[in-house]
């Protein structure tokens, strides 16, 4: 299995384990539209490893620019290594269709490892991946290139959910105007370590990390350690993106 960082939040051991055969390595799982077009989603309902990093190219998982890729059920803990999640699409608002790629709900533990989540689009709620009350763990991931409208285009943190993020990318990823197109906190503590938050951008100006009122402590909501690297506008460092 994948070597998991020191430190908190951590999920759970799951209790199952998916694992690969070698002929799969780099290949794509697409997933496809119900009648009603809003299905298909791969729902995580008990604790569980997905686990592909005995495969040198990982695997990925599609949801063909129709569905959402993953629902980690309620009070479930799930973790993904070298995964890919790429092409999921949430097309309506409200607090169900958040997460284009990953919706975690109330109380669910992720961890994302070895992995990237890139090119998926959120038209009209919040987040690529959405953790509600939850906690996420982030280690060697790289999250670019996705889009959520309304907030949160890498990753959207909603309710008491904490996270932390160690060794990642969120590059490239965008959201609507006046909105966080990188990582939306709310009010949830995050710590990031060693970590990159660029050209994440809202109608063309930087918007790395935000906040629902613009005003983040670095001494008790964001905490950083090692060496991490975000940018600015006009000089000024971004927290919120509008400076």
């Amino acid at each position: 299995g994948a070597d998991q960082p020191a430190g908190s939040p951590r999920p759970r051991h799951p209790g199952g384990r998916v694992l690969f055969s070698p002929a799969l390595s780099g290949a794509s799982i697409p997933l496809r539209a119900s009648l009603g077009g809003q299905g298909a989603a791969l729902t995580v309902s008990k604790s569980l490893q997905i686990d592909a990093t005995n495969l040198p190219a990982g695997i990925e998982v599609s949801g063909g620019n129709s569905v959402r890729a993953f629902i980690v059920n309620a009070g479930v803990d799930a973790a993904l290594h070298a995964v890919t999640i790429t092409q999921g699409r949430r097309a309506s608002s409200g607090t169900a269709h958040r997460g284009s790629a990953l919706q975690a709900l109330a109380g669910a533990r992720v961890a994302f490892t070895h992995g990237a989540i890139h090119g998926n689009n959120n038209l009209a709620s919040e987040g690529s991946v959405s953790i509600d009350g939850g906690e996420l763990l982030l280690f060697n991931a790289s999250l670019f290139t996705n889009h959520a409208e309304t907030g949160g285009g890498a990753v959207y943190l909603a309710g008491d959910s904490r996270a932390r993020i160690e060794h990642s990318l969120m590059a490239g990823n965008t959201a609507a105007a006046g909105q966080t197109a990188g990582l939306y906190l709310g009010t949830s503590p995050v710590e990031a370590h060693h970590s990159i938050f660029a050209d994440n951008r809202s109608n063309g100006l930087l918007a790395n990390v935000g906040t629902a009122d613009g005003n983040i402590s670095f001494s008790t909501q964001f905490t950083s350690t090692g060496y991490n690297l975000t940018e600015s506008n006009n000089g000024a460092l971004v927290v919120n993106g509008f400076v």
